[in-house]
């Protein structure tokens, strides 16, 4: 299993001990147990929501300053902007 969460910036996973295995044969968390990485991403300035998409392995997520909704993969890659227009201040 795996925890995503953010702090300041950045988006964070942490694994988590389990003894259940992901649909692919192997752990959720290509962590170690405990461990905890950045997830290598570009112009976080203020994610306030997470979500994570775990067929396809991304991560999304909201950021309130950039008024923008992306994704990408766990390792960084295929980093993008999935939805810029119509986000306002709630």
């Amino acid at each position: 299993m795996i925890l995503l969460y953010i702090r300041n910036k950045e988006i964070r996973i942490r694994g988590i001990p389990s003894e259940k295995t992901g649909s692919k044969g192997q752990s959720d968390a290509a962590l170690i147990a405990d461990a905890e990485e950045v997830v290598p991403v570009n112009g976080v300035r203020s994610a306030v929501s997470l979500d994570w998409d775990d067929q396809e392995d991304l991560i999304f997520w909201s950021d309130r300053k950039t008024k923008t909704i992306s994704c990408a993969h766990r390792n960084g890659t295929g980093q993008r902007v999935v939805l810029d227009t119509h986000l306002r201040k709630s």
